[in-house]
This record gives structure tokens, C-alpha cells and sequence, in this order.
């Protein structure tokens, strides 16, 4: 995948994109896929009556008991549904019998990007089914709210699956992300995974065997993966955090909340964005990961649950041993690898091994003196917030000046509402300058960066002590009634706002000519037991996606 990477381009104006016939790719698979799985289902039912004394103990996907051929009657919501893997997912289950409800906000046919609601629809229907669609802005809680509103009223008020399938595709270093598209990222794979989900929960604990599926790899912060495209990939590690969370609070209710992920790059529109017809011809099917999808959601939800899969291990253990029908090029013995795979990977991927424990220390170790350079200029950029000036700043200096004394601060503060200024320093000495600004606004990101980087004549390190903002006694705790109000106050300060900062002062710490040049940002790992131990929903989530994105920086 890393020459996949390599290739990358974008479509020009008026180019006109390919798209695969869902109802052919799938209508490959269709027959051998549906034969092993009976198979697996006789076996099992042959186990259990005797016959079988080498079937798997209960509990394995590929032996669990209730193996189901058919989702009959079942609801099933579907995000970005309108093409590619959605598309694919939607249509297998409405030819299984689901009721599928589509939500995309493609109305219109885009050369450059083929697929919408209404396509969706129809082709789920030609399969036999029945669909709806529901055009949805997933990043807006008002349209979604709505949307699973009318698809209740349609279909009565039970969600027996919700496929968290929508996602934008944006693979860019932070250099070259502009704040357009790091929010199209964020607002669609992260606050959009969210705020469906939180909609649909209360309607999928009325369900028999509910699941939550989503198209996500495991949450690990790999740091191969975050460097090239730190934002994206955060975006995606960040959906599986969401799932894991998710498990923890639905548990009791008995919703199935796992991730799936292709082995392969699959043939869809952000596929030939990377590399082209080169890549597409080079990928399998979007019929790999629906099959997949299928075999999952017809599990038996108590036997399934917090688990990582990959479509080409899920398809192993139905009995599928020839994988040629889901290559879109037959002849092509191995696909091209898929993001955040290995090819030497072959299993579930694992989580990150944590990082070596450090000495416990009350202070901030930045930067300790070297011999030659005591007398050397360094000046620290400290990204704070207005409301901790006066508790945390002071803390902060002494620590950064008591190895380096030479040290200049420029110090930039996030306030609510407040002009882009240079606040007075009466009580602070010669070596310290303070700049004020509502961060929340894209456009005061970079202004605040490039007066500080001009307060001393440049920026060799950064501290990033934004903290999250203490919770208020309206605010849920679970991820699953989390709201777009808890999502902003959140996010769009210590996530959205110090990434932004971070990628506006890189170029300037690249300048620099000082042997120490560092970013030191005050938050926990972004590693799964961190994750767990945070019993605030979407506090833990912004913890993990603010990691993530430092680990994405350092590796850049």
C-alpha cells in the first residue's frame, strides 16, 4: 500500500470514474459464499446432535449456533450507502431480506464520483429487497435525529443492525491538510460515527440480536500509518475506539459492537483517487467485506462481541478458499495491501505494546541543558488556556527555565470569544510574551502561531497543555447519548485547535537551527487500557484522537 500511497491523485475536472456493477460483484460470490456457510451451519447442527466430535467449542464464528442464511425482516440503518462498501453491504442484506435504511447525503450523479441514495435504493430493490433512503448529513445531530425518526415511523421501532459505513478519505500529511478538509474528516468518520450511533442505541436494545458493525481497523496508533496522514488515519483508529466504547456501554443491553476492515484494497472511488485504474485493477471487490459483514451480523450477538475482524479471516473460517471471484482482475494472485495491514500480517491485527514507563516526575522534563549549548537561545511555544493562566502557566515556566535559563516563552491562550490580541505582560518578565484568541475560529489558529513565532524571531519547541474542559451536570457521561454540544466542547479546542496550531508551527520549528527541537503535548496515550479507564465517553475519545495526532506529528 505504501506504492499505493505514492500514486496518489485526484481526479481532474470533467474525468469520469468507473463504477462497478455491485449487482455483478456480487452475484460472483453469491453462490460458493452461501454454500460454505450452509455447510458451516450443518456441521454445526451435526456437532450438536454427536455426529461431529471435531466441531469447535461454542463461541467460534465459524462453528457459533444459530447460523443464520437470512435476515428476513430484520432493520438494518446503513451510513454511506450511496456507493462502494456501503453500497455492497446494503445490497447483500436486501437480497437476504433486510429492510434497509440508506442514509447518504448524494443526490446527484457526480462523474468524479459515481453513486447516490436513489441508485442505492433501486439496486437494493432489484436484489429483492426493500429499502429506503433518507438523504443525511451525518455530521449534523438535528438530520440525523430525523432521519432515524422517519425510518421508525416506516418501519416500526426496532434497529436490528446499524453498518457505521460513511467515511471521507482525505490521506494527506498535516502540511498539506487544509482545515476544510481535516473537518470534513473528523466531522463525517468521528462526529458522524457518533451521532448515529447514539441515535440508534435506544432502538437496538429493543432488538433480538442487535449488532453495531463498524468499518473501521483495530484502535492502534500505529505510528508507520499516522505519519503519512496523521488526521486521516486518527479518523479511522478513531471510529474503532468509538466501537470499543460503545461495547462497554451497551453490554448489559445485548448489542454486538465490533469493527471490520479489509485485508486488500477494495475497488472503490477513494481507491481510484490513490492510484487509478493501476490500483483499482490491483483490489478486490466491495463483495469481500459485505460477505464478511453478513456472516457477522447473523451471529449470534452473546457470542460476538469487541472483536477486530478482518473480511478475508471472517471468509476463511466460513470454509472460502478460493478468492479469486472477489478480485476485481481474476488473474491478480495478491491484491494490493490495505491501509494500517501489514503484508506480512495475515491474522487480526493487535493492539500497540505500550511505551516503556518513565521515571514518575511532578514536573515537565523539556529540553535539559547539553554541554555547549547553556548559553544557547531556545524559545518555547506554550499553547494553553486562558481560564489555567493562573494556575498552570506558572508551573510550566518554572519547569521549562529551570534547565535551559535562557529560554524565551511565547505563550498563546485560548479564550472564549476573544479578538486575536497580544495581552498585557505586567506580571510577567522580559523573556515572556502572551497572545490571546478564541481558537475555536479556524481562521485565529494561524494568526496566533504566526505572532508568536515573530514575539522572539522564531519557535524551537512546543507545549501543548490545552486541557479538556471540566464536564457540567447536564452532559452525559456515556458515548452513547453523547450530543453534538458534548462533542464540540470537547473537540474543537484541545483537538481540533491544537492540531491546527501543531501544523501551522511545524514549518517554523523546522527552521530552527537549535539541536533540541521538540513537541511535548500533556495527554495521555492513545492506547486501549488509557481508553478503558476513562469513564467519560467523549472525553476518552478526544483523549485517544489527541494522542493519535501527536504520535502522528512526532512520526511526520
Amino acid at each position: 500500500m505504501l506504492e499505493a500511497m505514492e500514486m496518489y491523485r485526484t481526479p481532474t475536472a470533467g474525468e469520469k470514474v468507473e463504477k462497478l456493477d455491485v449487482h455483478e460483484v456480487l452475484g460472483r460470490t453469491e453462490k460458493p459464499f452461501f454454500e460454505k456457510l450452509s455447510s458451516t451451519r450443518r456441521a454445526y447442527v451435526a456437532a450438536r446432535l454427536g455426529k461431529d466430535p471435531l466441531a469447535g467449542a461454542e463461541g467460534d464464528l465459524e462453528r457459533a449456533d444459530d447460523v443464520a442464511l437470512s435476515l428476513r425482516g430484520r432493520v438494518v440503518v446503513i451510513t454511506g450507502a450511496s456507493r462502494g462498501i456501503g453500497e455492497a453491504i446494503a445490497v447483500r442484506f436486501a437480497g437476504r431480506g433486510a429492510r434497509v435504511v440508506v442514509l447518504s447525503q448524494t443526490t446527484q450523479d457526480n462523474p468524479a464520483l459515481p453513486g447516490t441514495v436513489r441508485g442505492a435504493v433501486r439496486a437494493c430493490v432489484d436484489a429483492g429487497g426493500d429499502a429506503i433512503a433518507v438523504k443525511t448529513d451525518i455530521s449534523d445531530e438535528g438530520q440525523v435525529q430525523a432521519a432515524i425518526r422517519d425510518a421508525m415511523t416506516h418501519y416500526g421501532g426496532v434497529i436490528d443492525v446499524l453498518v457505521n459505513c460513511a467515511s471521507t478519505h482525505f490521506p494527506q500529511r498535516c502540511a498539506e491538510l487544509d482545515v476544510r478538509r481535516y473537518d470534513a474528516l473528523n466531522d463525517v468518520n468521528v462526529k458522524g460515527t457518533l451521532l448515529v450511533s447514539a441515535a440508534c442505541a435506544p432502538y437496538l436494545q429493543n432488538a433480538k440480536n442487535p449488532h453495531v458493525l463498524t468499518i473501521a481497523p483495530a484502535p492502534r496508533a500505529d505510528k508507520d500509518w499516522l505519519a503519512p496522514h496523521a488526521a486521516y488515519s486518527t479518523s479511522k483508529i478513531a471510529m474503532a475506539f468509538v466501537s470499543r466504547k460503545l461495547h462497554r456501554e451497551l453490554f448489559s443491553s445485548g448489542v454486538a459492537c465490533n469493527t471490520l476492515w479489509p485485508r486488500y484494497a477494495v475497488a472503490t472511488a477513494a481507491t481510484n483517487f490513490i492510484g487509478g485504474e493501476r490500483l483499482i485493477a490491483m483490489s478486490r471487490t466491495p463483495a469481500a467485506v459485505a460477505d464478511a459483514a453478513f456472516r457477522i451480523v447473523t451471529a449470534p450477538s452473546r457470542l460476538v462481541r469487541d472483536r477486530n475482524f478482518v473480511d478475508q479471516d471472517v471468509l476463511r473460517a466460513v470454509g472460502v478458499e478460493d478468492f479469486k471471484p472477489y478480485n476485481v482482475d481474476q488473474d491478480v494472485v495478491e491484491p494490493v495491501d490495505d491501509f494500517f495491514l501489514w503484508s506480512s500480517e495475515r491474522g487480526l491485527p493487535g493492539y500497540a505494546a505500550p511505551p516503556p514507563r518513565e521515571a514518575a516526575s511532578g514536573d515537565v522534563v523539556f529540553g535539559s541543558q547539553r554541554r555547549g549549548h547553556e548559553t544557547q537561545r531556545e524559545v518555547a511555544l506554550v499553547l494553553i488556556d486562558a481560564r489555567d493562566l493562573a494556575t498552570r502557566l506558572d508551573t510550566l515556566r518554572r519547569a521549562l527555565l529551570a534547565s535551559r535559563p535562557n529560554r524565551k516563552l511565547v505563550v498563546v491562550a485560548h479564550e472564549d470569544g476573544a479578538p486575536v490580541a497580544r495581552a498585557s505582560r505586567d506580571d510577567r518578565d522580559k523573556n515572556t510574551a502572551l497572545f490571546v484568541g478564541d481558537m475555536r475560529v479556524a481562521a485565529n489558529v494561524p494568526k496566533l502561531v504566526e505572532l508568536a513565532s515573530r514575539a522572539f524571531y522564531g519557535v524551537d519547541a512546543v507545549v501543548d497543555a490545552l486541557a479538556h474542559r471540566p464536564p457540567r451536570p447536564w452532559e452525559p457521561r456515556e458515548l452513547s447519548a453523547a450530543t453534538a454540544v458534548t462533542y464540540g466542547k470537547h473537540f474543537d479546542v484541545c483537538v481540533r485547535a491544537s492540531f491546527l496550531a501543531l501544523r501551522d508551527v511545524l514549518p517554523h520549528i523546522a527552521k530552527s537551527a537549535n539541536p533540541v527541537r521538540r513537541v511535548v503535548s500533556v495527554t495521555p496515550p492513545p492506547r486501549c487500557e488509557v481508553f478503558d479507564a476513562e469513564p467519560r465517553g467523549v472525553v476518552a475519545l478526544a483523549r485517544a484522537v489527541r494522542g493519535a495526532h501527536l504520535r502522528g506529528v512526532a512520526a511526520e
